[in-house]
């Protein structure tokens, strides 16, 4: 779940919009991994296995499969003129109720709230990285 999305990534990624697409997936990776924290801190949900205990549980969703998700969405709708914040919210729902449930099925994660809750994770995560992105690109034209 960590190096696959990556090398994927490497791969499909417009190196032409490197930066910015960059910068939109850093931005999902620290509010996801903040977010996440914080659902385990107030015990919404829980990874049961890490693969190094010294690191959170979902380093390869939040680390990987996330960021580079959004990114190459971000990429297609850009180069397709497409909206992001209805593809987002779209992606959004996706893994909050076909995701979560696969790995709640598979043992990898488990829920003890209920999905609302989650999905309201993952659109704020979205929606957050895509207005500091576009915040950063408005302060970058003036």
């Amino acid at each position: 779940m960590f190096v696959l999305p990556l090398v994927v990534l490497y791969f499909k990624i417009d190196r032409s919009k490197i930066f910015l697409l960059g910068f939109l997936g850093y931005s999902i990776h620290v509010l996801a991994a903040y977010t996440d924290a914080l659902g385990i801190r107030k015990s919404w949900w829980d990874y049961p296995y890490v693969i190094f205990p010294q690191l959170p549980g979902s380093l390869g969703i939040d680390a990987s499969v996330i960021p580079v998700y959004f990114i190459l969405l971000y990429q297609w709708c850009l180069n397709k003129k497409k909206n992001y914040w209805l593809y987002g919210t779209l992606s959004s729902f996706g893994f909050t109720f076909i995701i979560k449930p696969l790995l709640i099925w598979i043992n990898v994660f488990e829920l003890y709230t209920n999905y609302f809750v989650l999905l309201l994770s993952y659109l704020f995560v979205v929606y957050a990285a895509k207005l500091i992105t576009d915040i950063f690109i408005h302060m970058s034209t003036n």
